[in-house]
């Protein structure tokens, strides 16, 4: 059980700190606890020597996974050093931290991993990110201390010890989701208040569309929560061809899209939180997507485009330099950009695939964790709606890093070590024999 704790302890343990309206994180007193995850990623290495014999057979699976991933991460950093014009060397350390992860998933789905256990940790985890916020918040409103609080505005957005409000969406999606599926109001109502809270609209569509699958799911319409998943993933990858291919189409329909946003949305109060949490945003979206269809270019974007120009900039990136075919290697682009641009620009998961391994593979494996996650809907339903809620929570969001890709990774290895839902608690270390 410890195994699935450790799994996702470093989503939920980033960032411990005294918010406040400061404009950015570094402006705030507090700890950085970021460096937990790599402790919990070696610790989650330790089943090998723990658990041996379970899942044996899948470990030659694994074995020629990461035997391939190290030969293309020879031409990978090759390409990145010269593109980028760093040396090599400055590369090895986001890649090892990168390889280092993928490791700790791949070792917990090969010797940790039954339904039950990540289940129940996940559940574990999202009520105690839930119960923070939400203690957060009212701290703040009975005594101003803004502790795990971000003051934007007037708006007080809180999301306790995760990295931003909008890292929540991963966990209040999935929480509320395996709610509705076990028909439990208090693990509900936890997660639509904590959703409520962070003020952040990535947290409030994606936790409503998983709502809707887990209606669907729980009716027996499964085929129906399927297809809302593929159309998400669609979307990710037509939203990115545009972006990419056709400038003067994002000008003119951001144009118009700017003309219905206003007519429909009216004139508000700015003060007001509907305007700061919504209107606002949504204007300020679409205008920017008219001046990245105007005037793109990577050197003189405002930080603020980051989510829309991200793909656009990897995408940019990748054609010239050649590297569009194999990427740049895990993790690799996001450390460069932060040197070169100042922001991470492979944002989201579809950018973060693209990133490091091309415009080929970088599909594929998002249909494949798709598929996978399709998969467990069926085979286990709350495993797969947990997997659903990171899946429509990171494709245009990268809040938590990769730590918010973890499941997904995850879904993708127990697919290629064909694992089966197990319902049997997990060998204990030391078993005793029965006498006769």
């Amino acid at each position: 059980m410890i195994w699935g704790y450790l799994l996702f302890a470093p989503l939920l343990l980033q960032r411990a700190f005294i918010g406040g309206a400061g404009d950015s994180y570094e402006d705030y007193t507090g700890i950085a606890l970021a460096p937990l995850g790599y402790v919990t990623h070696a610790l989650l290495l330790l089943p090998v020597l723990l658990l041996p014999g379970r899942q044996a057979h899948g470990l030659r699976r694994l074995v020629v996974f990461f035997l391939l991933f190290e030969l293309l991460a020879i031409p990978q950093l090759l390409m990145a050093s010269r593109y980028f014009d760093l040396p090599t060397t400055m590369f090895l350390l986001p890649l090892l931290r990168g390889e280092l992860w993928l490791l700790a998933v791949a070792i917990y789905a090969a010797y940790c991993h039954t339904d039950a256990i990540t289940t129940r940790a996940f559940v574990n985890w999202a009520v105690f990110a839930s119960v923070v916020t939400i203690t957060c918040f009212v701290l703040y409103e009975l005594t101003g201390v803004p502790f795990g609080v971000n003051v934007a505005g007037d708006i007080p957005r809180s999301h306790g010890f995760v990295s931003e409000p909008s890292a929540l969406a991963c966990l209040t999606a999935g929480l509320l989701a395996i709610a509705i599926y076990r028909r439990n109001v208090l693990l509900g109502v936890l997660a639509i208040v904590a959703a409520l809270l962070s003020f952040s609209v990535i947290t409030f569509i994606s936790t409503a569309l998983l709502a809707a699958i887990a209606m669907l799911v729980k009716l027996g319409r499964p085929r129906i929560a399927g297809g809302i998943l593929v159309a998400t993933a669609l979307s990710a990858v037509m939203v990115s061809a545009v972006l990419t291919a056709s400038p003067e189409a994002i000008e003119s329909g951001a144009d118009k899209a700017l003309a219905v946003t206003q007519a429909v949305l009216g004139d508000q109060d700015e003060t007001s939180v509907l305007s700061q949490v919504f209107t606002q945003r949504i204007v300020t979206a679409v205008t920017q997507l008219g001046y990245l269809g105007a005037s793109f270019s990577p050197d003189s974007l405002p930080g603020s485009l980051a989510r829309l120009a991200g793909v656009v900039v990897v995408a940019n990136d990748l054609n010239d330099s050649g590297a569009a075919g194999i990427g740049f290697g895990l993790s690799i682009h996001g450390f460069a950009s932060k040197l070169l641009y100042g922001d991470i620009f492979d944002y989201g998961f579809f950018a973060y695939l693209l990133s490091s391994f091309g415009f080929i593979c970088g599909p594929v494996l998002l249909a494949i964790v798709c598929w996978a996650t399709l998969k467990r809907l069926r085979s286990s339903p709350e495993l797969g709606l947990i997997f659903a809620g990171f899946f429509v929570a990171t494709l245009f969001n990268s809040a938590g890093g990769i730590h918010a890709y973890t499941p997904l990774v995850l879904s993708a290895f127990l697919l290629l070590l064909e694992a089966r839902a197990r319902s049997a608690p997990v060998a204990p270390l030391l078993a005793v024999p029965h006498l006769p």
